[in-house]
């Protein structure tokens, strides 16, 4: 369930994330990584849409021409990205090291059986 203070954007990326995962691999326990996830293709979206209408090179106060703050951004939230893509196997690379195996549920009765 993701938390309701997640903006439009952020919800659609969780829910697009979600239902590409593999079957069985997000746990509960999963949800503050896989959030920072959500907010890292956040980030680097927003800051893809500024850096399309702005320069790759920017002037510093000091005048030295610099990588354009949005650059930075772009290429540090894609740095995580593929972090966190590689542990919930958004990648075919990461895919094939992902082995779900199906949580068989103990018959108490089974002790007495055996």
């Amino acid at each position: 369930m993701p938390p309701e203070w997640l903006t439009r954007a952020q919800l659609e990326i969780w829910e697009h994330g979600l239902a590409s995962l593999p079957p069985g691999l997000f746990k509960a326990a999963d949800r503050e990584l896989y959030l920072s996830w959500v907010f890292a293709v956040d980030l680097r979206n927003q800051a893809a849409q500024k850096l399309t209408n702005s320069s790759l090179l920017v002037r510093s106060a000091t005048g030295n021409i610099a990588l354009s703050p949005y650059q930075r951004m772009l290429n540090q939230q894609t740095v995580i990205m593929k972090s966190l893509c590689a542990e919930f196997g958004f990648s075919p690379a990461a895919r094939t090291g992902i082995v779900i195996t199906e949580e068989v549920e103990e018959d108490p009765t089974d002790r007495f059986f055996s």
